[in-house]
Formats: structure tokens, sequence, C-alpha cells
């Protein structure tokens, strides 16, 4: 009998091990001589983070933890079954008797302890330990969506910065070219020094405004290195994207599908039903508990009556078993208003909740309407620009042209130069403005 419960033991240990096994929600991991040689579009940067990212590996980790405690709150479902052994030995000498006594004393004990009803308590253990895990499972998303995010606003001011490293390079063999003729012109007597200082300046402003390009360029390539969970001294060659409108529900639908939608909001459903069953298991403990119970004794051992001049023999006890078993009820009856305060406590920590829930979706509306406003600004941005674009690039060929004519000073050419820079910067931060915007939105949605 012995052997058929340690057995059942056993069974249960390996039946939990299996069970308690880390569940993967995104296990996988980059190769650290993964081929990043090629250029990378927008989505292949997003699947290297969540493959890579050490933020999502770490709510991974957040969530087999949960995974567990909604076994620890089961266990109480189960039997409790332990086994007890030891061995004592006891001397003593009468006097009387002038005679001494040796007890040895072997005993195993086998004990069963079965709650058979504590009116949920467990109940609302298990409830609110699954409750934590749906919350710890909508946080591994929410971190998810946080990741995307990152990624994608890092790609598109990657793409910003790449963009204005060739206007700049493209203004600067301009201002090469200006001084050149200025200093022709000036040679031949035809215009003053001034337009040879103005150009010099000119060059030297083109210099430093492509070093500026630069530097942004190597910040935010390595952002996107971090952002996808890489190290800083990564390279990584990204691919250009073309302008799509992006279409999406009028402002109160997209608004409804973002609380609808949206981990985070979840998380919050999740911990609101992990307070209402911490409340019933507060109120539990005002009830009784019921359980039954049971025990199985083997015992050995030797009582010696060493033999003394007078009188005395040798003697040994019999081996003995005896089992026993139990129904017990425990009422708590007056505990310094313990369970009165943790019913309040639970009270006041799911109204809390409540009200966690309610500002978050406050949050959420102005995030949406936020993100919502800032695409159509993008989008008007766009338009505008592009026109002006088109305007800035006309007056600076006729700048130009008159310039060599011999019509013009330089002053008209740089302040041309300085227009057309200028329309071609704001076309190219409000086009990749438009596609952080719309990840922005559709963060918000919880897409």
């Amino acid at each position: 009998m012995l052997f058929q419960v340690i057995r059942y033991i056993l069974i249960i240990l390996l039946f939990s091990m299996m069970v308690t096994k880390p569940f993967s929600l995104y296990a996988q991991t980059l190769s650290a001589n993964a081929d990043l040689s090629k250029e990378l579009a927008i989505d292949e940067c997003v699947e290297i983070a969540l493959k890579n990212h050490p933020t999502l590996k770490a709510a991974e980790a957040s969530f087999d933890a949960s995974r567990s405690q909604v076994w620890e709150g089961r266990s109480a479902y189960f039997p409790q079954v332990n086994i007890t052994t030891g061995y004592s030995e006891n001397y003593s000498t009468s006097t009387t008797l002038k005679k001494d006594t040796e007890t040895k004393a072997y005993a195993t004990t086998l004990s069963v302890n079965q709650k058979i009803y504590d009116f949920e308590r467990t109940g609302s253990a298990v409830d609110s330990a699954k409750a934590n895990r749906e919350a710890t499972e909508k946080e591994f998303d929410k971190a998810r969506n946080d990741i995307i995010l990152k990624v994608k606003e890092s790609y598109f001011i990657l793409l910003q910065s790449k963009k204005m490293i060739g206007v700049s390079e493209v203004i600067l063999n301009q201002a090469k070219a200006h001084l050149k003729r200025a200093k022709a012109f000036f040679e031949v007597g035809t215009r003053p020094k001034f337009d040879v200082t103005q150009a010099e300046v000119e060059l030297n402003n083109a210099n430093l405004n492509l070093q500026k390009a630069r530097h942004s360029f190597s910040i935010a390539r390595i952002t996107l290195s971090n952002s996808m969970g890489l190290p800083p001294d990564r390279e990584i060659k990204i691919k250009d994207v073309l302008f799509t409108e992006r279409l999406y529900p009028v402002i109160d639908d997209a608004v409804k599908e973002a609380i609808d939608a949206r981990p985070d909001i979840k998380q919050i459903n999740a911990k609101i039903d992990g307070g209402r069953a911490g409340v019933r298991g507060a109120i539990a403990g005002f009830l009784p508990i019921i359980s039954a119970n049971g025990s199985y004794t083997w015992q050995d051992g030797d009582f010696i009556i060493k033999d003394s001049p007078i009188v005395g023999t040798d003697t040994k006890t019999p081996q003995e078993n005896y089992w026993g078993w139990g129904v017990t009820v425990t009422l708590p009856l007056f505990e310094g208003f313990l369970t009165t305060a943790k019913v309040s406590t639970a009270r006041a920590n799911l109204r809390n909740l409540e009200y966690q829930k309610e500002n978050l979706q406050q949050n959420v509306r102005l995030e949406v309407q936020q993100a919502y406003l800032n695409l159509e600004d993008a989008k008007t941005r766009i338009s505008v620009m592009e026109s002006s674009l088109q305007k800035a690039k006309e007056n600076f060929a006729i700048a130009e042209g008159r310039y060599n004519a011999g019509v013009s000073s330089l002053i008209e050419v740089t302040d041309a130069q300085t227009a057309l820079t200028t329309a071609e910067t704001e076309y190219t931060q409000a086009f990749y403005d438009y596609h952080v915007a719309a990840a922005r939105l559709d963060k918000a949605l919880g897409r």
C-alpha cells in the first residue's frame, strides 16, 4: 500500500511539471549571425524585433509565471499527502529496580488532508489567478504593440534622415557650382568680390547641413537597431516606402474600435475580474472550512531491560500498525477584525480598478483623436508642400538662369536655394510624418 501511495504522489508531481512547462507566446530568437546585409522592409524589421527584443521576452516570462500561479491556486483542490518517518533511542536508569532500560523506536506515518468545502475561498483564489494570467497575457500584447510602433517610428525617421542626406548633398554640389561661377565672374570683372564671399558662406552652410544630416542619420540608425533588440553597431539597410493613403473609419467608429480591441483595455477588464474574485474570497473568510484527514502509521522497535545482579530479562516490543480518520469544521469566530479589513481592502482595490478603467478609456479616446488629427494634418501638408516644392524648383531654376546671364545677384540665387531647401525639408517631413501618424493610429486602435 505504501508503494502505491508513493507512486500516486510521483504521478502528480510529474503531471505538475508537464503543465507548468513554459508556454511560448513568441519564443524565438534571432540568430547572432542573421543576414542583415540586404535591404529590409518595414515588416521584416518588425519581425526581427518580435523575435529578439528583451522586453517581449520579459513579458513572456511574466506570462509563464502567471500560468504557474493558476496551478498554485488549484493545488488546494487536491489532497495534501505527507510521509513522516523517524527513529529514536531513549535510555533510562532505575535506582530502585537497579536496572537500565533502552528503547529503540521506528515509525512511519502517511497522512492525507483533503479540503472538502471552503465556501469559495479556493475558487476565488483560482479565479483571481486566472484573471491575473489574462491580464499578464494582455500586458504581453501591449508590449508587442509598443515594440511594433517603436520600430515603425524609428524606421520612418531613418528614411527621413537618409532622404535629408541626399537633399544636403545636392545643395552642397550646387553651392560648389555657385562658388565656381562667382569666382569666374569675379576674375573677368563682371561680378563683385561680394558674390565670391557670399558663395563661400553658402558652401560652408551646405557642408554644415550635410554634417548635421549625417549625424541625424547615425542617431536614427542606432535607434532603429535598438528598437529591434539588436546591438547598436549592427549595420541595417532599409527599403524606402511609397506614399499610400490609409483608409480609416470615421473618428467615432475609430474610438469604438479602440475601446473594443486595445490590449490595455482588455487588461484592465481582466484586473477588474480579479478584483471581484478578491472580494468574494475575502467575504468567504467569514465562513467555515470543512476538511477531512486520515493517517496510517507503521511502528516497530525494541524495549530492552538490561540484566542486573538481582533480577531482570531482555524484552522486545511487537510491531504495531494503526490508522485513523476524521472530519474537521473550522469556523473563525474572531480574528481581531482581520477579515473585515480584508473585505474593505478588496472592495477599495476594486473601486480603484474601475476608476482606472474610466481614466484609461478617456486617455484612449484622446490618443485616437490626436492620432487621427495628426494623420489628417500630415496628409494636408503633403498636398500643400507638393505644390510649394514644384514652385520652389521653378524659382530656383529661374534665379540660376538670371545669375548665369548676369542680370541678377547671387543673393537672389541663395534666397531661391533657401526656399527650395525649406520646401524639400517640409515635404520630406510631411511625407514621413504621415507614415508615423498612421503607425500611431494603428497602435491607438489596437491593431
